[in-house]
């Protein structure tokens, strides 16, 4: 619960607000809060905003401006001030502080809760020059951005925190890798438009790489120097560009020291984005009103959390799945409404309507390795997140193994505006100044193109080209199920017969609209396993489709979730798609899957109570 006022302030300050002429406040900030408070000591409209919703701060000076009217008596809705570009206003000696917050807020209409964003600007005016205002501005923004990163995750390879400047540290960076062609195609503006902002805002380097061809990022994931980015690994995209990252670590020879170091993350841009919905709805994020905020928000004031990857073996390749795996009714809408991805998520409706009308049965035998129903029980008690054992036996491996038969080589195909509240000595709310330059996208045709942060600490180049992708060499887990020429243990259990799918997750949703395990949580090691058997009518398999958006589904007859630890499919039919995390996998006669828990970390905001006890 929040408290009703700030005891023990760190800072304070009196501040005039624009929004009200001769309104008179106190600004204090402790450990946990920033509160604004009346000259009563009393909240105003129970503004307290929790340290852990700030991003960042930004001291400037006021730019010149065109026209006279005063921004505490605004005239219209859609008055617009404009400022003239570089040329500061020498005439104010005042100093400006902006403060970025996105807060919680209660719907009035009672709708779900909404993350908004929150702009505090307080104004510097307690002396007679600009030089003595700017240094208590600065005092005040330093003080915050201490308080600020207490409540963030730090790489342990950083220097220690009392060294430790946000601001000089080049290894405080994010790498994002954009795929320009994922969904709709709206990557490139999801960036510039939405994540770019909230990323200045907190004052977070990152470099930049697009995507030109398919395994491009999976490439510069293998032969990169990727331990350079200690804070992570973003992509901007589909869950496919994820895929392709994930598994261009697995063919590092170093990739035991990159899973542990190196933190991934995901920023939707596609049409199903299963995996940033799944993070979200554990961390009890409102994902759904902007997905994209969320997910940005995830990786700026998140921790690492460990995340199951499965590896998935067939005849000629093997890969790792961090989402699904699919035969049948949804491999088939996923991989034949790719015609229609212009259009980005309705397409999974329009081609769900014509599968229906076609239905489509395959014959194969599945064979599973069950999860004893006690751990079962434990899982679906937990909470959104569960304890998990980490396999020592390929984790702790000394890094000398590198060259081991560890590997498979294969060939790989208020009153108060809450959007902006201005607090000064004054009435004039300064615009903070933008750093460095603005950017802009090279065309599709560039070769080598890469953009980096507005930070101080920000420089641009040209990352380089990738390697041509030839062999793969497949590094990661060693495999403890018999191989595919070898019968499967007496122990697991067999169905055979037709199927209208099988398809196997290991997170809670498969895009932003499908439920699809709802006893899932990201790191609990168990493979989610649903079996649809040839009988089911439509009738059932359209309430089947409609339950999806709600975890209703599993109650259809024919249907049945088996949690498993691995399985192995053998098609005896062709003419079904073999899909893992939204690609493509060649046809084989057999393929296996096994479930390594926690194997990987991604930057996740925690669910509030963990969140108030985690530590750096």
């Amino acid at each position: 619960m929040e408290p009703k006022a700030i005891m023990n302030p760190i800072l304070e300050g009196n501040f005039y607000t624009s929004s009200k002429k001769n309104s008179f406040y106190q600004v204090k900030v402790d450990e946990n809060y920033l509160g604004l408070l009346n000259t009563n000591g009393s909240l105003i409209n129970n503004q307290m905003i929790s340290i852990r919703d700030i991003l960042g701060s930004r001291c400037a000076r006021r730019r010149k401006r065109i026209g006279e009217n005063c921004e505490c008596h605004p005239k219209g809705k859609n008055r617009v001030l404009s400022f003239l570009e570089n040329t500061l206003d020498e005439q104010d000696k005042s100093a400006y502080l902006h403060i970025y917050s996105y807060v919680m807020k209660n719907s009035k209409t009672g709708s779900p809760q909404k993350r908004h964003s929150f702009k505090l600007t307080l104004r510097f005016r307690l002396f007679s020059n600009y030089e003595d205002n700017m240094k208590e501005a600065f005092k005040w923004r330093n003080t915050l951005k201490q308080l600020v990163e207490k409540t963030q995750w730090r790489n342990p390879l950083l220097k220690s925190v009392e060294n430790y400047d946000v601001d000089t540290d080049k290894g405080n960076r994010l790498l994002i890798v954009l795929n320009p062609k994922s969904g709709p195609g709206k990557s490139r503006e999801i960036f510039e438009n939405e994540v770019k902002p909230v990323l200045m805002e907190a004052d977070i380097p990152y470099d930049l790489y697009i995507t030109r061809a398919r395994n491009d990022a999976r490439n510069y994931i293998k032969t990169s120097n990727v331990l350079k980015w200690k804070r992570g690994i973003v992509t901007i995209g589909g869950d496919g560009v994820l895929y392709e990252v994930v598994n261009g670590i697995m063919e590092r020879t170093d990739w035991k020291h990159v899973t542990k170091s190196i933190p991934l993350a995901i920023i939707p841009g596609g049409s199903g984005n299963g995996l940033a919905k799944s993070l979200s709805f554990c961390s009890g994020e409102p994902y759904d009103h902007n997905p994209v905020l969320i997910s940005t928000l995830n990786i700026i004031k998140g921790f690492p959390i460990p995340v199951d990857l499965v590896r998935i073996e067939t005849q000629s390749e093997v890969a790792f799945s961090f989402l699904s795996f699919g035969w049948g009714l949804i491999a088939d809408i996923d991989i034949e409404s790719e015609r229609l991805r212009i259009i980005g998520s309705p397409r999974f409706m329009i081609w769900t309507v014509a599968r229906l009308i076609g239905l489509r049965t395959y014959t194969g035998r599945l064979s599973f390795l069950r999860v004893p129903a006690e751990k079962v029980k434990e899982v679906v008690a937990s909470d959104k997140y569960v304890e998990v054992q980490i396999q020592d036996s390929y984790l702790m491996e000394e890094e000398n193994d590198k060259k081991s038969t560890n590997h498979v080589d294969c060939n790989s195909n208020s009153s108060f505006d809450m959007d902006s509240i201005s607090l000064d000595t004054g009435c004039i709310r300064g615009e903070p100044d933008q750093v460095g330059r603005t950017e802009s996208f090279y065309s599709l045709s560039s070769h080598k193109s890469a953009y980096h942060s507005d930070n101080a600490s920000s420089s641009y180049l040209s990352l380089p080209e990738t390697a041509k992708k030839s062999r793969t060499t497949i590094y990661g887990p060693k495999s403890q199920l018999p191989s595919l020429n070898k019968p499967i243990p007496k122990s697991w259990e067999v169905y055979q017969g037709e199927f209208v799918m099988v398809h196997a997750t290991y997170q809670s949703h498969l895009s932003g609209e499908v439920y699809f395990a709802p006893d899932c949580k990201p790191n609990d090691g168990i493979i989610w396993l649903l079996v649809a058997k040839a009988g089911i009518s439509r009738v059932n398999l359209l309430q089947f489709l409609l339950g999806l958006s709600n975890g209703t589904h599993l109650r259809c007859p024919f249907v049945e979730m088996i949690p498993v630890f691995a399985f192995r499919l053998e098609p005896l039919c062709e003419g079904s798609h073999i899909v893992v995390d939204g690609e493509v996998l060649p046809h084989s006669s057999i393929i296996q899957a096994e479930i390594f828990p926690g194997i990987v970390s991604l930057l996740n905001k925690l669910p509030p109570a963990e969140n108030a006890t985690s530590s750096r």
